[in-house]
Order: C-alpha cells, then structure tokens, then sequence
C-alpha cells in the first residue's frame, strides 16, 4: 500500500488505521499513503471510481455491499487491520434486553439464517464472537 492513495471518511476508524500504517511505513524507510478525506460513504467510492483514490478502506459489513452492488467494476481484496466488531449498546439496568438481543443473534448464527443474511445483504460472511468480545479498556 505504501505510495497510494486510499479514500476514508474523516474521523474515522479506517482513517486512524490508515495513519497507523503509515507511521509504520515511514520507521520502514517506504512512501506513506495519501489519505483522501471524505464525509460518505458515496463520496469514498466516488474517489474511487474516478480514480481520485486507488483504494477504499473501511469496515467489511459497509464495503461489501459496495462489491456487491459494483460487482466488475470494484472488487474486496482482503482484509487489513485488526479485526472489530460492532455491536447493539443498551442501557445497563437492561439487562434482558441485552441478553434477548444477544442470544437471537447468536441463534441465527447457530442455524444459519444469520449467514444466509449476511450472504444476501453483504455478499460475505462472517462468524460473531459468543463470548470474549468486549475490548479491554
């Protein structure tokens, strides 16, 4: 990646791993990658697809669709970075809620609707964590 020039939208993860990145890229002796700052989604493909930018990088449950939709014309390669999980926050003393919430998704993981959901809306898949998933702080 180093000398590229990547697309992200401003004040974001993937903005912050791109500058990790290129800290690292600089102690190796390498060119460091443009960052082209963005506010959407749209624009970040945009750069793209006008060749503003030589790659996208954000998470893979917001670029899958962008393959699936661009299919032949745009393409994921891999994934970079350390892995993160989004997940539903509620309030403390709903508790239930939060397990309610928590145990149906890991039921349709179980029986594989969840992969056939995410197969359709994503164009990929991939398997949530039951357990271990919270960050340290």
């Amino acid at each position: 990646m180093s000398g590229l020039r990547g697309a992200v939208k401003t004040a974001s993860v993937p903005e912050q791993l791109l500058k990790g990145f290129n800290e690292q890229l600089k102690k190796e002796g390498k060119k460091p990658i443009t960052i082209i700052n963005v506010d959407s989604l749209d624009q970040t493909v945009s750069t793209l697809m006008t060749k503003r930018a030589d790659f996208v990088y954000d998470d893979i449950s917001v670029l899958a669709p962008v393959a699936k939709k661009y299919a032949g014309r745009v393409a994921q390669v891999g994934e970079v970075g350390p892995s993160q999980w989004m997940g539903w926050a509620t309030r403390k003393e709903d508790g239930s809620l939060n397990k309610a919430i928590s145990d149906h998704i890991l039921a349709m993981q179980k029986d594989g609707e969840l992969t056939r959901l995410q197969q359709q809306y994503l164009g990929t898949t991939f398997t949530v964590p039951a357990s271990d998933f919270i960050p340290q702080e």
